[in-house]
Protein backbone atom coordinates (compact mmCIF):
# COMPACT_ATOMS: atom_id res chain seq x y z
CA UNK A 1 0.00 0.00 0.00
CA UNK A 2 2.50 2.29 0.55
CA UNK A 3 5.72 1.68 -2.45
CA UNK A 4 8.85 3.54 -1.61
CA UNK A 5 7.98 4.15 1.52
CA UNK A 6 10.71 3.42 4.34
CA UNK A 7 9.98 2.62 7.93
CA UNK A 8 13.59 2.84 10.09
CA UNK A 9 12.37 1.92 14.56
CA UNK A 10 14.41 4.04 16.71
CA UNK A 11 14.18 2.92 20.47
CA UNK A 12 11.51 5.90 22.76
CA UNK A 13 14.04 6.05 25.04
CA UNK A 14 16.41 8.05 22.70
CA UNK A 15 17.58 11.10 25.25
CA UNK A 16 17.20 13.81 22.66
CA UNK A 17 13.65 12.61 20.82
CA UNK A 18 12.31 15.47 21.23
CA UNK A 19 15.25 17.36 19.68
CA UNK A 20 15.26 14.82 16.84
CA UNK A 21 11.85 14.71 16.39
CA UNK A 22 12.47 18.70 16.14
CA UNK A 23 15.24 18.31 13.08
CA UNK A 24 13.35 15.97 11.51
CA UNK A 25 15.22 13.01 11.65
CA UNK A 26 12.53 11.28 13.40
CA UNK A 27 9.34 11.97 12.00
CA UNK A 28 6.72 10.21 14.27
CA UNK A 29 6.86 8.85 17.64
CA UNK A 30 4.12 5.94 18.90
CA UNK A 31 3.37 4.98 22.68
CA UNK A 32 2.40 6.55 26.10
CA UNK A 33 5.38 9.16 26.20
CA UNK A 34 4.53 11.71 28.73
CA UNK A 35 8.23 13.89 28.08
CA UNK A 36 6.28 14.48 24.38
CA UNK A 37 3.27 16.14 25.97
CA UNK A 38 4.17 19.60 25.17
CA UNK A 39 4.86 21.20 21.70
CA UNK A 40 3.20 18.06 19.70
CA UNK A 41 1.04 16.97 17.73
CA UNK A 42 -0.82 13.81 19.15
CA UNK A 43 -3.63 11.61 18.59
CA UNK A 44 -5.07 9.21 21.33
CA UNK A 45 -4.69 5.83 19.47
CA UNK A 46 -5.89 3.61 22.55
CA UNK A 47 -6.30 3.64 25.88
CA UNK A 48 -6.02 0.34 27.45
CA UNK A 49 -5.83 -1.00 31.53
CA UNK A 50 -2.99 -2.82 33.33
CA UNK A 51 -3.68 -6.32 33.86
CA UNK A 52 -1.51 -9.18 35.80
CA UNK A 53 -0.21 -11.37 33.31
CA UNK A 54 1.13 -15.26 34.61
CA UNK A 55 1.20 -18.60 33.76
CA UNK A 56 -1.08 -20.70 33.78
CA UNK A 57 -0.84 -23.16 36.88
CA UNK A 58 0.75 -19.95 38.59
CA UNK A 59 -0.20 -19.90 42.25
CA UNK A 60 -1.70 -16.62 41.90
CA UNK A 61 -4.31 -17.90 39.03
CA UNK A 62 -6.23 -20.34 40.76
CA UNK A 63 -8.27 -17.00 43.13
CA UNK A 64 -8.96 -13.56 42.41
CA UNK A 65 -5.73 -11.99 43.29
CA UNK A 66 -5.79 -9.78 46.84
CA UNK A 67 -3.75 -7.16 47.65
CA UNK A 68 -1.85 -9.30 49.94
CA UNK A 69 -1.37 -12.00 47.39
CA UNK A 70 -0.23 -9.18 44.73
CA UNK A 71 2.34 -8.23 47.47
CA UNK A 72 3.57 -11.21 48.16
CA UNK A 73 4.11 -13.03 45.07
CA UNK A 74 7.63 -12.09 43.19
CA UNK A 75 7.66 -9.86 39.93
CA UNK A 76 8.94 -8.86 36.59
CA UNK A 77 9.16 -4.86 36.13
CA UNK A 78 9.83 -4.03 32.66
CA UNK A 79 11.80 -0.54 32.24
CA UNK A 80 10.46 0.69 29.03
CA UNK A 81 12.54 4.11 29.71
CA UNK A 82 10.72 6.78 28.56
CA UNK A 83 7.69 5.63 28.15
CA UNK A 84 4.42 5.62 30.77
CA UNK A 85 5.46 2.14 31.91
CA UNK A 86 8.07 3.09 33.83
CA UNK A 87 5.38 4.72 35.98
CA UNK A 88 3.52 1.63 37.29
CA UNK A 89 5.41 1.45 40.28
CA UNK A 90 4.91 4.83 41.24
CA UNK A 91 1.04 4.23 40.81
CA UNK A 92 1.34 1.09 42.79
CA UNK A 93 2.82 3.03 45.48
CA UNK A 94 0.13 5.87 45.62
CA UNK A 95 -2.50 3.13 45.61
CA UNK A 96 -0.74 1.48 48.86
CA UNK A 97 1.02 -1.56 46.88
CA UNK A 98 4.42 -2.32 46.15
CA UNK A 99 5.52 -5.22 44.10
CA UNK A 100 8.59 -7.95 45.19
CA UNK A 101 10.77 -7.01 42.25
CA UNK A 102 13.09 -10.34 41.48
CA UNK A 103 13.56 -9.37 37.31
CA UNK A 104 13.69 -6.10 35.18
CA UNK A 105 14.34 -6.16 31.75
CA UNK A 106 14.26 -2.92 29.21
CA UNK A 107 11.53 -4.25 27.48
CA UNK A 108 8.85 -6.40 27.03
CA UNK A 109 10.19 -8.44 24.14
CA UNK A 110 11.23 -11.86 26.12
CA UNK A 111 8.26 -10.93 28.96
CA UNK A 112 5.91 -13.88 27.72
CA UNK A 113 8.83 -16.22 27.74
CA UNK A 114 9.97 -15.43 31.43
CA UNK A 115 6.52 -15.89 32.68
CA UNK A 116 5.85 -18.85 30.89
CA UNK A 117 8.64 -20.48 32.51
CA UNK A 118 8.95 -19.26 36.09
CA UNK A 119 6.69 -18.17 38.89
CA UNK A 120 6.57 -14.65 38.60
CA UNK A 121 3.98 -12.22 37.35
CA UNK A 122 3.98 -8.53 35.65
CA UNK A 123 1.95 -5.59 35.40
CA UNK A 124 1.38 -4.95 31.70
CA UNK A 125 -1.09 -3.29 29.72
CA UNK A 126 -4.49 -5.40 28.74
CA UNK A 127 -3.69 -5.41 25.05
CA UNK A 128 -0.32 -6.74 25.41
CA UNK A 129 -1.29 -9.21 27.41
CA UNK A 130 -3.71 -10.49 25.16
CA UNK A 131 -0.72 -10.18 22.22
CA UNK A 132 1.58 -12.67 23.81
CA UNK A 133 -0.61 -14.15 26.54
CA UNK A 134 -2.71 -16.30 23.88
CA UNK A 135 0.13 -17.70 22.23
CA UNK A 136 2.58 -19.00 25.16
CA UNK A 137 -0.77 -20.04 26.95
CA UNK A 138 -0.31 -17.04 29.63
CA UNK A 139 -3.20 -15.89 31.79
CA UNK A 140 -4.26 -12.38 32.83
CA UNK A 141 -5.91 -11.23 36.17
CA UNK A 142 -7.22 -7.87 37.19
CA UNK A 143 -5.09 -6.22 39.50
CA UNK A 144 -6.34 -5.58 42.94
CA UNK A 145 -6.43 -1.62 43.07
CA UNK A 146 -7.05 0.75 39.67
CA UNK A 147 -4.02 1.96 38.24
CA UNK A 148 -4.22 5.15 35.77
CA UNK A 149 -5.05 4.05 31.99
CA UNK A 150 -2.32 4.15 29.68
CA UNK A 151 -3.03 6.04 26.70
CA UNK A 152 -1.41 5.21 23.28
CA UNK A 153 -0.72 8.45 20.90
CA UNK A 154 0.88 9.06 18.17
CA UNK A 155 3.34 12.47 18.17
CA UNK A 156 4.54 14.27 15.37
CA UNK A 157 6.66 17.89 15.52
CA UNK A 158 4.97 20.88 13.80
CA UNK A 159 7.12 20.86 10.81
CA UNK A 160 5.44 17.63 9.71
CA UNK A 161 2.05 18.25 10.45
CA UNK A 162 0.43 19.48 6.67
CA UNK A 163 3.08 16.87 4.98
CA UNK A 164 1.03 14.93 2.55
CA UNK A 165 2.86 11.68 2.88
CA UNK A 166 3.21 12.37 6.75
CA UNK A 167 -0.81 12.86 7.08
CA UNK A 168 -1.07 9.40 4.97
CA UNK A 169 1.28 7.39 6.88
CA UNK A 170 -0.58 8.48 10.63
CA UNK A 171 -4.37 8.11 9.19
CA UNK A 172 -3.06 4.36 8.08
CA UNK A 173 -1.77 4.15 11.48
CA UNK A 174 -4.87 4.96 13.26
CA UNK A 175 -6.63 2.86 11.26
CA UNK A 176 -4.61 -0.19 12.80
CA UNK A 177 -6.05 1.51 15.89
CA UNK A 178 -9.76 1.45 14.92
CA UNK A 179 -11.25 -0.67 16.94
CA UNK A 180 -9.92 1.65 19.87
CA UNK A 181 -11.94 4.04 21.45
CA UNK A 182 -12.19 7.20 18.73
CA UNK A 183 -9.55 8.93 18.39
CA UNK A 184 -8.71 12.82 18.67
CA UNK A 185 -5.97 15.14 17.76
CA UNK A 186 -4.57 17.46 20.31
CA UNK A 187 -1.66 20.36 20.55
CA UNK A 188 0.82 21.42 23.46
CA UNK A 189 -1.14 19.03 25.48
CA UNK A 190 -4.25 20.57 25.22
Amino acid sequence: EAPGVTLRVVPLALPDLAEAMAAGEVDLALGSLPGLQSGFYQQALLRQRYVCLMRDGHPGAARRLTRAAFAGFDHVRVEALGTGHGRVDEALARAGLARRIRLSVPNFVALGHVLRSTDLMATVPERLAERIGAPLGLLTRPLPVRLPSPEIHQLWHATRHRDSGHQWLRAFIARLFADAPAARVRVNGR
